[in-house]
């Protein structure tokens, strides 16, 4: 039984995040990365606040909230460049690319925190940047990088960083709470550099519906996410759930009609193949 639970977690956060992830590009490419990124703060927000009224409050020290705080500045301007990335071209490159921060997260956890990691984790470290490199080139011959690359690279870097200090911080406070506390500040910021511009926000009903999914379903994820812990069954779910860019893969060709290049393909295997390989070590 508690087999099949770690399967069904994992699966679930697999499966909602990669149609989070896919769909996003449907209001991203309709009113552009920055009116995305607004709202899908405040709903990713108000999520998370939900969900925090069923798990006991933490004690929570100033210095780390103000941990969290530096940490909301590089998580926004991940969160930001991974919707331009997305603006700028197909989903099926970005999210691959971005998703890959794990590899990146665990060279900086080995080096800022001292942490230890099989060697077996080494060559899959490797394969996975390799993998990185061959999607984000979009033609072989002359090496051409593609358009989305350059954001899709500096939301992993800043996915890697983020993510591995709020990490850090959840072996003390839980799964909720320092994400809920980074999505306050990240909204704090995105509302105080609104209110210095004319920049003038539109809500569009049309799209104001997909925004909500997205953001659900990404936080409903995340909640499973951090559930497989309690059951005992990490070691099967996360890997299950680290697979989610081959849901966004199979979604963009439905959806969008987006190709990759086969050398593109490989690339988008090897990742996955490395993002699983590595949440197994």
């Amino acid at each position: 039984m508690t087999l099949e639970i770690g399967v069904l977690l994992g699966i679930g956060t697999m499966l909602l995040w990669g149609v989070s992830d896919a769909i996003i590009r449907i209001p991203t490419k309709a009113v552009g990365a920055y009116q995305t990124l607004f709202y899908n703060r405040i709903l990713q927000f108000a999520y998370f606040l939900l969900f925090a009224l069923f798990v006991p409050v933490p004690q929570i020290e100033m210095w780390q909230v103000g941990a969290l705080m530096a940490i909301s500045v590089v998580f926004l301007i991940a969160k930001y460049a991974i919707l331009r990335a997305i603006n700028l071209g197909e989903v099926s490159i970005a999210f691959p690319i971005g998703n890959s921060w794990g590899a990146l997260g665990t060279v900086l956890a080995i080096v800022l925190l001292n942490e230890s990691i099989p060697q077996a984790a080494v060559p899959i470290i490797a394969a996975i940047f390799v993998g990185v490199v061959l999607v984000s080139i979009s033609k072989l011959s002359g090496l051409k990088i593609s358009k989305e690359a350059p954001f899709a690279l500096v939301a992993m870097a800043g996915w890697a960083i983020a993510y591995t200090g709020i990490d850090y911080f959840a072996k003390g406070m839980g799964q909720i709470y320092p994400l809920l506390i980074t999505e306050g500040f990240m909204l704090l910021w995105l509302m105080g550099m609104h209110a210095g511009t004319e920049h003038k926000l539109k809500l569009v009903p049309k799209y104001f519906g997909i925004m909500c999914l997205t953001a659900f379903l990404f936080a409903l994820g995340f909640v499973l996410f951090a559930t497989a812990p309690a059951y005992g069954v990490a070691s099967v779910a996360i890997p299950l759930a680290t697979a989610s860019p081959a849901v966004v893969v199979v979604l963009a060709r439905v959806l969008y009609k987006e190709e990759l290049e086969p050398h593109q393909l490989i690339g988008v295997a090897i990742i996955i193949l490395g993002i699983v390989g590595l949440a197994l070590c």
